[in-house]
């Protein structure tokens, strides 16, 4: 028998004994000049001819087919996904890496996902939950590349993930405690040693699931280091990950798994991860990885040109932008994103107004703005919390002689803080505002118990009043007013309004071109208005009556109070407010200045509701953001306080335009409830639309300067391939400095 011939035996004994346990673990071996076939040159345990027949590297200068010995960081990893070539060949007994699918020349993912329990019942009930096996099999056709079938971008997919064997595709290996239920499901997952259920810890009076960074020194056995990743994943929810060693995520869905396991191998949701903004819906970057495609077909993108030109949406352009890309990508902007095109010349309406840029010109827009999935969360960029405010309410803000205001009822009191700066934000940061502060927050009296606050700069401009105006717990509204005389503030006492509003339900404050309307709900439910002016509110409220003649209300029981803003829609300029109808979802009515009535308008595409508290308005005229003007609308809705967002846009259908109110969409996504929330948008001290939100979660009220999500930031496609080929290596191979010898990626 020739060396090579028993080089193939020697692989194929050594791995059949291997795979049933009747040998001990193999130890590397130094190489030795006197044993001739038998070297070891690389340390990794296999000799030379073993490895020439397994098609592996035994040294740098060896050759070996799909490979470059020369250039791999570690010989003694072939493919180069941070496991060593004996491992992978041979294995031990208590972890037969071939029989559960490994391969010394492809790629391959092991991963023990244990459970996390996050209650005392849970802990209590010894609760076991796993991984489905439908959820392990989509987990494997991600990573396998199996989103594609077309030889040639598969082609293109193994080049950039360079594996040997020039197959496209990681091969994932999940012990998620759960026997295969066929023959092909013994290499994707099992019942291989290591599952367990993680008791929940105690954090003050609750319970809570321990971390996985936390669980894994523990819970995982040593001598899976350097070879297995350690998730810990529980049932309903969503998931955080960073790139590392560990994730934590829902185990019940086939696509937030797979998704939090691409943020640990190094991916965001813009591409890279840290390498730009992680601006998520890019509509040229359709990944698996990007909320916008997160319906399970879209796999891992490629970084083709042809998916979309680089886009900025502080400056895009519309005519032509889109001439050499590929059917898929206008595909994708008409069903996913909505977008009004035109294929043939590759015109794009990004700022939605039913109208194509001519060339040369550029728009300001929420390009990534997609219709679906779990929300785009650029609304969220440069976020800065306020002082110490905190609140279970509405905040409201407003501009007074040059600063900036934030109101809120903080137990029972107004408190406010202020800030001198623009809040123009010229680079996107995921916390702050380069210069911008505010102050530390200070009281504003009441004279009872308070809650619900909204404040407006009345007068004239040569001596502009801040108007404050506040409800309390007895249906009362109060007022009070200060001037800034060089520099500091003069206010009035507190005054009561004349009549009530229902606790809670008001007041909303909105300055019409002529005067300033207070609006609230009576203690009968009906909306009232009151008239305000640089002497404060004035006078008796008026009920507000509709074109029929009959008093606009509210349903019984309903926590909805008015929004307004002054805006032009379909032409009509005027003021505009969202009143909830008789089911308790929100409709938007028109002032017709004639007759002095409200008229309900058709412009809705949909009737948000129940709403918590007050919506925010916002009205941006026309210019970059759009030939139309543009309405903003956010809201918490009632049944989660989810905070979400509408705005309006031009609908081309069949050629016909028509202005409506719609896309709403999650304002960051799907986890940011609010307690309230309000939107200020001025000119000239910034370009876009800010909000004030109160955070459910926590009653910190934070402002969010780019609210509108138009930030000034380039983001363009990536090969996400490129970057799982260096991510499946890292941080594998030497968790927390534990591995003795590990293998260098």
């Amino acid at each position: 028998m020739n060396r090579a011939a028993q080089g193939i035996l020697t692989v194929t004994l050594i791995a059949a004994v291997a795979a049933n346990g009747t040998v001990a673990r193999a130890q590397p071996r130094a190489p030795s000049t006197n044993l001739g076939w038998q070297t070891d040159e690389d340390g990794d345990g296999l000799t030379r001819e073993v490895e020439a027949a397994a098609g592996t590297c035994s040294s740098r200068t060896a050759s070996a087919p799909g490979v470059d010995c020369a250039a791999l960081a570690d010989p003694r990893d072939t493919d180069g996904d941070g496991i060593s070539d004996r491992m992978e060949l041979v294995g031990t007994p208590s972890l037969p890496l071939p029989s559960w699918g490994a391969d010394p020349r492809h790629k391959d993912l092991f991963v023990e996902v244990d459970f996390m329990r996050r209650t005392l019942a849970e802990n209590n009930a010894g609760t076991r939950r796993f991984m489905s096996a439908a959820v392990a099999r989509k987990f494997a056709e991600f990573y396998g590349d199996h989103a594609t079938t077309d030889p040639v971008v598969r082609a293109r997919h193994a080049a950039s993930l360079q594996n040997p064997d020039g197959k496209p595709g990681i091969s994932v290996h999940l012990d998620i405690g759960r026997a295969p239920e066929t023959a092909a499901d013994a290499t994707i997952f099992g019942d291989w040693g290591g599952y367990t259920a993680v008791d929940a810890v105690k954090e003050g009076d609750t319970y809570r699931g321990v971390r996985a960074s936390q669980a894994w020194p523990i819970h995982m056995r040593a001598e899976r280091r350097g070879i297995f990743r350690y998730h810990l994943a529980y049932s309903g929810g969503g998931g955080q990950t960073a790139p590392g060693f560990t994730a934590s995520y829902n185990f019940d869905s086939s696509f937030v798994a797979p998704h939090e396991t691409g943020h640990s191998l190094g991916l965001g949701h813009a591409g890279v991860y840290g390498l730009e903004p992680d601006v998520n819906c890019k509509p040229n970057y359709p990944s698996m990885m990007n909320y916008a495609f997160g319906s399970g077909s879209t796999g891992f993108a490629d970084g083709r040109i042809t998916e979309g030109p680089t886009l900025n949406n502080l400056s895009v352009q519309e005519h032509g932008v889109a001439a050499n890309a590929s059917d898929a990508f206008f595909d994708r902007l008409t069903t996913v994103f909505g977008y009004y095109v035109d294929r043939v010349r590759g015109h794009v309406d990004w700022n939605r107004d039913g109208e194509f840029a001519p060339a040369g010109e550029y728009v300001s827009a929420y390009v990534n703005l997609s219709l679906g999935g779990g929300g785009c969360e650029y609304t969220r960029w440069n976020k800065t919390r306020v002082a110490d405010l905190r609140s279970a309410q509405s905040p409201a803000l407003v501009r007074h002689s040059g600063r900036l205001y934030a109101f809120v009822v903080s137990n029972g009191q107004v408190r406010y803080s202020t800030s001198a700066s623009a809040w123009a934000c010229p680079e996107p940061e995921p916390q702050g505002c380069r210069g911008a502060t505010w102050s530390s927050s200070q009281g504003a009296g009441a004279p009872g118990r308070m809650v619900t606050v909204d404040a407006a700069e009345v007068g004239s401009a040569t001596r502009p009043v801040l108007l404050v105006v506040a409800g309390d717990d007895q249906r009362n509204l109060w007022q009070r007013r200060s001037v800034t005389v060089a520099g500091q503030e003069q206010w009035t006492p507190w005054t009561r309004l004349s009549g009530q509003a229902l606790p809670g339900s008001g007041p909303t404050i909105v300055r019409d071109s002529t005067r300033t309307l207070v609006f609230a709900v009576a203690p009968d439910n009906r909306y009232v208005t009151w008239n305000a002016g640089s002497a404060g509110v004035t006078g008796l409220p008026a009920p507000i009556f509709s074109s029929a003649g009959g008093a606009l209300s509210r349903p019984a029981g309903s926590m909805f109070r008015p929004g307004a803003v002054i805006a032009t829609l379909n032409g009509q300029a005027g003021l505009y407010a969202l009143f909830a109808g008789a089911d308790d979802k929100l409709d938007l009515w028109y002032r017709n200045l004639g007759t002095r009535r409200w008229e309900k308008t058709d412009l809705m595409e949909s009737r948000p509701g129940p709403v918590a508290g007050a919506p925010a308005m916002a009205w941006v005229p026309p210019g970059r953001i759009s030939e139309q003007g543009r309405l903003y609308i956010v809201y918490a809705r009632g049944s989660d306080r989810v905070a979400r967002m509408m705005m309006s846009h031009v609908r081309v259908t069949g050629g016909v335009k028509r202005q409506r109110v719609g896309l709403d969409v999650h304002f960051d996504n799907k986890w940011r409830t609010a307690s309230g929330v309000d939107l200020f948008y001025e000119k000239p001290f910034s370009i876009n639309v800010a909000a004030a939100i109160t955070y459910a979660s926590s009653g910190e009220v934070w402002l969010h300067p780019k609210a509108d999500g138009i930030n000034n930031n380039a983001y363009r496609n990536y090969d996400d391939w490129s970057v799982l080929r260096v991510g499946v290596c890292k941080d594998v191979v030497n968790p927390g400095g534990l591995v003795s010898n590990p293998i260098r990626c």
